[in-house]
């Protein structure tokens, strides 16, 4: 779609679920994540035009770009059928070099690029405890497994405080990166899904179902609460 105008100006077949994506602006390259095949869908953004595919496991549900070493990490599992794993693809060649178990159902994992590391939160089956798992980005080799609380939802990384939040059951959990300490526990109401990171105005949005809490990172506060309808379901809400 262009953005300045508004009309669709390109479609492009990627298969019948897709459920994720990725972009490399830099090069040039959109990643499509589809279900079903399961397969990533590589697009040249320059031509609106598809010059590859990568096959990848079955059960793959999310994408994360790590542009900085030229790959492209598939998170994989189902709530019923698996506990998960993770594969990595290289870039270079397009193909999946490596698939590494996991716990519990992964979540859309987080990179810090500078440090290298990949940050997955998985949820436990039915109400058992989640894990949160750290990925050595360059060797693809999991550095720690930690335990986190029921029902963990999509983290984000604030890479620069070096602050993970996790939304889980009926709180935010914010945990130190250096340390894998939880450091605050931020109370937002019944079933956070997402944490919308806004640092330039020192402050999140965790979503729920029913609206938004504001939350002051300065203090780990909530500072305001907004009631509306949100169809989590389509994933997390952008920030401007």
């Amino acid at each position: 779609v262009a953005t300045a105008t508004g009309p669709v100006v390109a479609t492009i077949e990627v298969g019948a679920s897709p459920t994720d994506s990725a972009l490399d602006a830099d090069q040039g390259r959109l990643y499509v994540l589809e279900a079903v095949t399961p397969r990533v869908t590589v697009i040249s953004t320059a031509t609106n035009t598809v010059v590859d595919t990568i096959d990848v496991v079955e059960e793959a549900m999310y994408l994360t770009l790590d542009a900085a070493r030229n790959q492209l990490f598939v998170t994989n599992g189902h709530p019923t059928l698996s506990a998960g794993s993770f594969s990595v693809v290289d870039l270079g060649t397009n193909t999946l070099t490596a698939t590494t178990p996991l716990l519990g159902e992964p979540r859309k994992p987080v990179l810090d690029a500078d440090r290298g590391l990949l940050f997955i939160v998985q949820a436990g089956e039915g109400n058992s405890p989640g894990t949160l798992t750290t990925v050595d980005a360059t060797t693809s080799t999991i550095l720690t497994s930690i335990g986190l609380g029921v029902s963990p939802g999509e983290p984000s990384l604030e890479a620069a405080t070096g602050r993970l939040y996790i939304p889980m059951n009926s709180t935010v959990a914010i945990y130190d990166t250096e340390s894998y300490r939880r450091v605050a526990n931020v109370k937002v109401g019944r079933f956070p899904a997402f944490v919308v990171l806004d640092p330039s105005h020192h402050r999140f949005f965790a979503i729920r179902l029913d609206g938004l809490v504001v939350v002051d990172t300065r203090t780990n506060r909530a500072t305001a609460s907004v009631r509306m309808d949100i169809s989590i379901d389509q994933g997390p809400p952008a920030l401007d």
